[in-house]
């Protein structure tokens, strides 16, 4: 299911008390705090290994 601008909207819009994480396909994802950040994350493998890029918080 795509991350779209009415999902984060929505989401950043209520107060709830934990985390919530979408994830799109690809690697992408999206979590947003009970602060109402959002924060964008990339996984990713290189090598056999895999880590996680996370982007700033808006």
């Amino acid at each position: 299911m795509p991350i779209t601008d009415s999902w984060l909207r929505s989401a950043n819009g209520k107060h709830q008390e934990k985390m919530i994480t979408k994830s799109d396909r690809d690697g992408l994802s999206v979590r947003v705090t009970p602060k109402r950040k959002i924060i964008f994350q990339f996984k990713y493998r290189w090598n056999g290994k895999g880590d996680r890029i996370q982007g700033k918080r808006v």
